[in-house]
């Protein structure tokens, strides 16, 4: 029913996208990371689109509307509306929105290294780690924390699982930490999710979990952590997928 692509089971039929597309990246987003120091514009995020490789193209188009939180809430709330598609439906809807989205924009260069990485490591092993410990924090009574935007490649796998259980799942945008709105708040409901903006100061409850998708020196999460208690959320704990899983 909902992005059976990135849920089907070993057992299930194969996808409609080979695995062998999402194996390599497209020859022009390899030449990017390797030459043009990791910078991508929208004809490499268009391409990777195309390719099979929804998800890291959606997690790019966010990054480079992080400069407008309007632009940015408005590409969020149409990603969500593709969410309870068909698969084949809610592909061709992304496509269609990463298109539409990046059409008039030549302002478009953004990091990729997070690609690198990915492909180094195999893009369906991450996609397997982001489900497993979406399914494990969506039991969790602490609040969730996704620190944006690297986790964003596996958010289908969170919106899934929280949407199962109808928890509350947040979404903090490091570089908005200084203005009035901080991130997002989601509430599920049924097959409908409600967005809101996430505010300071946060509301303390049985503690928290502070999500990204690696560590690296820790700094930056420390930073973050701090942040959280600063407002509110005195009990806050640091969590990576790359660590945990």
């Amino acid at each position: 029913m909902v992005m059976d692509r990135f849920f089907r089971r070993k057992t299930d039929e194969p996808a409609r996208v080979t695995e062998p597309a999402r194996a390599i990246l497209p020859e022009d987003v390899r030449y990017a990371l390797a030459y043009k120091n990791s910078l991508l514009g929208k004809e490499e995020i268009e391409m990777l689109a195309r390719n099979g490789f929804l998800e890291e193209a959606c997690y790019l188009t966010f990054k480079s509307l992080v400069g407008s939180p309007i632009e940015h809430r408005a590409f969020l709330e149409k990603y969500l509306s593709c969410f309870f598609k068909r698969e084949e439906d809610r592909e061709d809807a992304l496509r269609k929105l990463i298109n539409e989205t990046l059409r008039d924009r030549d302002d478009v260069s953004i990091k990729g290294g997070k690609l690198a990485q990915l492909s180094r490591q195999g893009f369906d092993l991450w996609q397997e780690k982001f489900q497993s410990l979406a399914e494990k924090l969506s039991s969790d009574d602490r609040n969730i924390f996704l620190v944006a935007h690297s986790t964003f490649v596996g958010l289908a796998h969170f919106l899934k699982a929280f949407s199962e259980k109808r928890k509350t799942l947040n979404i903090l945008i490091p570089e908005w930490i200084k203005s009035k709105e901080v991130g997002y708040v989601l509430n599920f409901d049924g097959n409908k999710i409600n967005i809101d903006w996430l505010h300071v100061p946060f509301e303390n409850g049985t503690g928290s979990i502070l999500l990204d998708d690696t560590l690296n020196t820790g700094n930056t999460l420390q930073q973050l952590q701090g942040y959280l208690i600063e407002n509110g959320l005195q009990h806050t704990e640091i969590m990576s997928i790359n660590k945990t899983l």
